[in-house]
């Protein structure tokens, strides 16, 4: 599988948000609104997807900018495990990571957990991500790479009426439990992400 069959999500995956850009993890919400603070919470239990925006690929690369592997499909799905609050992070456990379309063959070995937060003075986020794996093959070796611990996965944009985008433009890391020891220690991992969940997803400050 070659190897930049992406972790995504990640998704992208997404995550789990060691990211410091915008404010508190602890200050940030799930809200279907704009309302601040939110008065209509994302819920424990439901489930946001997000699908790679169409004609578009989700790419893998070196950190040197060559283009090992692409893939035209791929699908995060994430139930909140916590909507979050004043004190606590939401979190977002991803129940599945799906690729089709791609140079090499590529799976998702692990899935992992995501986190929003709030980037003062908008309704979009920052997201970060940990626990993902994903595998393919590159020069005859099977090598994964992922989130690890926490990585800063990108940015989740809103326009009111519209739904989530995430822009996915991070360094993955070599998952030693899936990977050859000579596969690459890191790769470069793009791709663009929409929201399809039924209803909007506003990251907003609690």
């Amino acid at each position: 599988m070659t190897y930049i069959k992406m972790l995504t999500v990640a998704v992208a995956s997404s995550a789990v948000f060691a990211l410091a850009s915008a404010g508190n993890a602890g200050a940030t919400v799930l809200c279907h609104t704009t309302t601040t603070p939110c008065g209509s919470k994302w819920s424990v239990g439901a489930a946001a997807t997000f699908t790679l925006v169409s004609e578009s690929t989700a790419k893998l690369l070196t950190t040197g900018g060559i283009l090992e592997n692409t893939c035209s499909g791929s699908t995060l799905t994430a139930v909140v495990t916590n909507a979050g609050n004043a004190t606590t992070t939401n979190v977002l456990k991803a129940g599945s990571l799906s690729w089709t379309g791609c140079t090499s063959a590529t799976s998702s070995a692990t899935y992992g957990e995501l986190e929003l937060h709030n980037i003062a003075g908008a309704d979009n986020g920052t997201v970060t991500a940990k626990g993902f794996a994903v595998t393919m093959s590159m020069s005859g070796l099977d090598c994964a790479y992922g989130a690890g611990t926490g990585i800063d996965l990108g940015e989740l944009t809103i326009s009111t009426g519209t739904d989530a985008v995430l822009h996915v433009n991070t360094t993955v890391k070599r998952n030693n439990e899936h990977s050859n020891v000579f596969c690459p220690e890191t790769a470069k991992w793009v791709a663009t992400y929409t929201q399809t969940s039924a209803t909007h997803l506003f990251v907003e400050p609690s």
